[in-house]
C-alpha cells in the first residue's frame, strides 16, 4: 500500500499536462501512486499521458468515455490504494513537498483529512499570489472537529488536501456527477467538512491554483446557476446524515449561502438580476416554507439574506455596492497582513464577530 494516491482528473488539458505531472512526480515523498483518470480527451492528452506512464511506474492510467469531473474522481477513488490520498486538477501545480509535509501532519495527528493554503497563480503573468484560507490563529495546526468550529467557512478548494482513504469509504463520500466540472468539489468539501472528526489546516502553500485557463469551470457565466444546482444535490446528503448530525442541515443552509455568496462576489459588475435569480428564488422558497435554518449565519449574512429573499434586483444592487470593499481589499494588498486579515473579516463576519476575534473572546 502507497503512503499517498494522487488523482488527477484530466480532460483536454494538453497544454498544462506535462507541467502538472513533473510537479507530480518530482514529489519528495517518493512512496505514492499517480491516478491519471481521463475523461474522454479528444486533444493530445491520452499520448501525453502514455509518455509520462513509461517513464514511471506510479503512474497508472484509467480512460474512460466523456462523463464529467465527478465521476472521473469517484472512480479514482474507487481504484485508488493508498493509505491518504490527494488530488490535484491537470491544469494546476503542486510544490515539490506537498505530500510529504501534509503526510506528516495527517499521521502524526491521526487526521481524517489536512489542508494547506494555496496560491492563485497567473503563470503568464509570471506571477503568484498567496491566497490564505482566512484560518484564524486559533486555526491553524491545532487538531479540531470542523462541526464545533465557527471559523470553517472558508474558501472551498479541496484539491489543498490529503484525505484519509478509509474515513471517505466508510462514510462513503462521494463527488456529484452532475454534467461538466464547475463546482463538484462542493459536495466533496462539504460531505468531508460536515462528517470529520479530526481535521487541520497546514498554514503553509503548497498548491499552484492556476487563473490562466479560459476553459477553467470557474469562467462560467452561468457560475451561480450551476452553484445553487449542486447545492440542491447537497440537500439531499445533509438530510442523509441528519440522525447522526444534529447540526448538519444548519451547517449545510451556512455553507450554501456563504458559497454562493462569495461566487457572487467574485462575479463584479456581472452580478446582474437575471444572474442571481436562482439562487435569491432557492432562499425566498426555503424561507417562506420554514426549510431554511440559519443557526450559523454570521450578522452580515443575515443582512445579504434579508436582500436576497427580498428579491434578486435589491440583492443584486447590494453586491454591486459591496464591490467598494473589494477594491478596498485590492488596496491593502500590499500591506502587512494583520490589516488585510482584518479587512477580509469585517466583510465576511461582520462587525461583532470580527471585534470579538481581536479582543480574544472566540
Amino acid at each position: 500500500m502507497p503512503k499517498v494516491s494522487i488523482i488527477v482528473p484530466v480532460y483536454n488539458t494538453e497544454k498544462y499536462l506535462a507541467q502538472c505531472l513533473d510537479s507530480i512526480i518530482n514529489q519528495s515523498l517518493k512512496d505514492i501512486e499517480i491516478l491519471c483518470v481521463d475523461d474522454g480527451s479528444t486533444d493530445s492528452s491520452p499520448e501525453i499521458l502514455k509518455e509520462y506512464a513509461k517513464k514511471d511506474s506510479r503512474i497508472r492510467i484509467i480512460q474512460k468515455p466523456n462523463a464529467g469531473y465527478g465521476n472521473s474522481m469517484n472512480l479514482g477513488i474507487k481504484e485508488l490504494t493508498g493509505e491518504y490520498f490527494g488530488l490535484v486538477d491537470s491544469d494546476d501545480c503542486i510544490a515539490s513537498n506537498m505530500y510529504e509535509v501534509l503526510y506528516k501532519e495527517a499521521t502524526t495527528h491521526d487526521l481524517d483529512f489536512v489542508r494547506s493554503d494555496h496560491y492563485r497563480w497567473y503563470p503568464e503573468r509570471d506571477s503568484k499570489k498567496l491566497i490564505y484560507c482566512y484560518a484564524t490563529s486559533g486555526l491553524y495546526n491545532v487538531v479540531k472537529r470542523p462541526m464545533d468550529s465557527d471559523d470553517l467557512f472558508v474558501r472551498v478548494v479541496t484539491c489543498t488536501g490529503l484525505y484519509k482513504t478509509s474515513f471517505i469509504r466508510e462514510n462513503q463520500i462521494q463527488y456529484n456527477e452532475t454534467p461538466g466540472a464547475a463546482f463538484q468539489d462542493q459536495g466533496f468539501w462539504f460531505q468531508t467538512t460536515a462528517l470529520a472528526n479530526r481535521m487541520m489546516f497546514v498554514n503553509q502553500a503548497f498548491y499552484y491554483y492556476r487563473f490562466d485557463n479560459e476553459n477553467s469551470s470557474i469562467n462560467s457565466y452561468k457560475v451561480i446557476s450551476t452553484m445553487n444546482a449542486e447545492y440542491e444535490l447537497n440537500k439531499q446528503i445533509a438530510k442523509k446524515h441528519e440522525d447522526k448530525h444534529e447540526k448538519i442541515i444548519a451547517f449545510y443552509w451556512r455553507a450554501r449561502f456563504a458559497m454562493t455568496l462569495f461566487s457572487c462576489r467574485q462575479m463584479g459588475e456581472d452580478v446582474t438580476p437575471e444572474a442571481v435569480k436562482p439562487f435569491c428564488d432557492s432562499f425566498a422558497k426555503a424561507s417562506q416554507s420554514g426549510e431554511l435554518d440559519t443557526a450559523f449565519f454570521t450578522e452580515d449574512q443575515l443582512l445579504a439574506l434579508s436582500y436576497a429573499v427580498s428579491g434578486p434586483e435589491k440583492f443584486s444592487k447590494m453586491q454591486k455596492g459591496n464591490l467598494k470593499w473589494n477594491a478596498l481589499l485590492r488596496k491593502c494588498k500590499h500591506r502587512p497582513g494583520p490589516l488585510r486579515k482584518i479587512f477580509f473579516h469585517l466583510r465576511a463576519f461582520g462587525v461583532k464577530l470580527t471585534i470579538d476575534k481581536l479582543l480574544g473572546r472566540m
